[in-house]
């Protein structure tokens, strides 16, 4: 088989697999973020009016409205649904792996390539965070591997139009995610240590001119928010701090060793009630996590370990200059993220680093294999073995989720919960508990009128509170006690309710595919 035909395979087993259960769990909150800026009501601190209407530049100060953009267009032909804010997640994780490869194949040959692009689609962070786009992740992930492919194709045909797709695409990183800031530091001071001689032989006036053009093309709409909101993005949003170092150097560790996500989507094996699974696949994806034990931990830290005792053997091959660079912009990525309070204590920012790490690895590993006698087989069996793991892990986030369910933030009692609201007769729907008006906002399309509830501590607070309860046509929607992203919210406005003279009625509960009652949905009216 040719190289291309199987890192094509690779890309489609990648999709194929992201795919299973497209609907399992619930949008979650942040995945469906996105859709503030799609449906309204818009924030218009985040857009700009262009003849009386209001287009979003922002989600907020340091995301960007790009993901927005682009989802618009696939809801044009695609109703939103959770398959049509995954798939085309999936699609863009695929043509990232498809752009790693390319970038590895031009550099360090197929060998390097195909081992690079096959632990990054068998990867089940990274498979996952490109399923259910939380962070958000997979635009991040297209920008850094495809501004690394074009500059790379810059450097070898000198063709500034490369030069420019590739500033561009961090320019759109930027825009996407002001942390994607983290990267391009990263890259840059990487470039400088590991390829001065080539990045000096490219310094000129024009090129410099391409470089910020480029830059500042793809950022503009982040440009532009901050020159309207006086630097909104960067005021008090950077806080160095030594705090939790272990916590983020730990969670390093588990990202790459592929455990990191373990009861944050999915509840874990102890969280009953169990579903048994019904369908063949179904069946077929529990039997085999079980016979092999529920395993929870991949082998791509004992290849990192392997890789970095293996560099100073392979140091002047152009495998070694690669990992050299991987691991500098990875490291320089993730320092910034340990020494920023509040960055980095989550999955969503360590994948942001990805490729680099797979890509570091499959190169000092083929480096390393040319070097021994039959080391193309003992690399092809090596990888293979690494990626017969990524799979199992995989294999076990999916029993959990088939069997035990995604987490209350993650419940697909929201569907039902959804259907239920779309049938009332109702002016407003409130969301009370965190975790709910976004997917709303989506599925919904606009088409509802929404806001949360205020909290009833001050007295603006119950004032506005006291107003939503007394619109006999507003609908809240929360979380279960036991369920709440925020315990107790929900009882502390249903008794402020209650003492002004409200009762809860109309009420209906919501159980996800185990049957817990996660989600409520209710009304008020004057009490008897």
């Amino acid at each position: 088989m040719k190289p291309g035909v199987a890192a094509l395979l690779l890309c489609a087993i990648f999709v194929l697999v992201g795919a299973l259960w497209i609907d399992k769990p619930g949008l979650q909150a942040d995945e469906a973020l996105f859709a503030q800026a799609i449906y309204p009501p818009f924030d218009e601190q985040f857009g700009v009016s262009v003849f009386g209407q209001n287009y979003p530049l922002m989600l907020m100060s340091y995301v960007g409205a790009l993901k927005p953009r682009f989802w618009a267009l696939i809801f044009h032909a695609w109703t939103p649904s959770a398959a049509s804010v995954r798939v085309p997640a999936l699609l863009l994780g695929a043509l990232s792996i498809w752009w790693v490869y390319r970038l590895l194949s031009l550099t360090l040959g197929s060998r390097a390539a195909l081992a690079g692009a096959a632990l990054l689609a068998t990867d089940p962070i990274y498979l996952l965070y490109s399923r259910m786009d939380t962070g958000p992740a997979v635009i991040m992930h297209l920008c850094l591997s495809g501004a690394m492919l074009a500059l790379v194709r810059f450097h070898l045909e000198r063709r500034l139009a490369w030069l420019a797709v590739g500033f561009f695409a961090l320019g759109l990183g930027i825009w996407d995610k002001a942390i994607f800031a983290w990267l391009v530091i990263g890259l840059t001071i990487s470039a400088a240590v590991v390829f001065w001689r080539h990045v000096r032989a490219a310094i000129s006036f024009r090129n410099l001119g391409v470089v910020v053009a480029a830059f500042m093309l793809g950022a503009t709409p982040l440009l532009v928010y901050n020159v309207r909101s006086g630097m909104g993005t960067f005021r008090g949003t950077t806080v160095w701090s030594t705090e939790k170092f272990s916590h983020k150097a730990m969670l390093l560790g588990r990202v790459i060793e592929g455990e990191a996500l373990f009861g944050v989507m999915f509840r874990e094996k102890w969280d009953g009630p169990l579903r048994d699974p019904s369908t063949a696949a179904e069946k077929a994806t529990v039997a085999i996590a079980l016979a092999a034990g529920m395993p929870r931990r991949t082998l791509l830290g004992y290849l990192g370990v392997a890789s970095l005792l293996l560099l100073p053997f392979v140091w002047r091959t152009p495998g070694g200059a690669a990992g050299r660079f991987a691991l500098v912009a990875a490291a320089v990525g993730w320092l910034q993220m340990l020494l920023v309070k509040g960055a980095g204590e989550g999955a969503h920012h360590t994948i942001l680093l990805w490729p680099l790490p797979t890509i570091g690895i499959a190169a000092v590993l083929a480096a390393a294999s040319e070097k021994v006698r039959g080391g193309g087989a003992l690399l092809s069996v090596v990888v293979g073995v690494a990626c017969v793991a990524n799979l199992l892990v995989l294999s076990t986030y999916y029993t959990n989720l088939l069997r035990n369910g995604g987490t209350a933030v993650w419940t697909d009692a929201t569907y039902p919960a959804f259907d239920a609201i779309r049938k009332m007769d109702k002016d407003t729907v409130c969301t009370i508990d965190w975790g709910l008006l976004e997917a709303l906002r989506l599925l919904e399309q606009g088409r509802a009128g929404l806001c949360a509830t205020a909290d009833p501590v001050d007295e603006e607070g119950r004032r506005i509170a006291l107003f939503q309860i007394a619109e006999p046509r507003y609908v809240f929607l929360t979380h279960t006690e036991g369920s709440e992203a925020f315990p107790g919210i929900t009882a502390r406005f249903v008794q402020f309710a209650e003492r002004r003279g409200f009762r809860r009625v109309n009420r209906q509960l919501f159980a996800d595919s185990n049957g817990r009652n996660t989600v409520e949905v209710f009304q008020f009216a004057p009490a008897r």
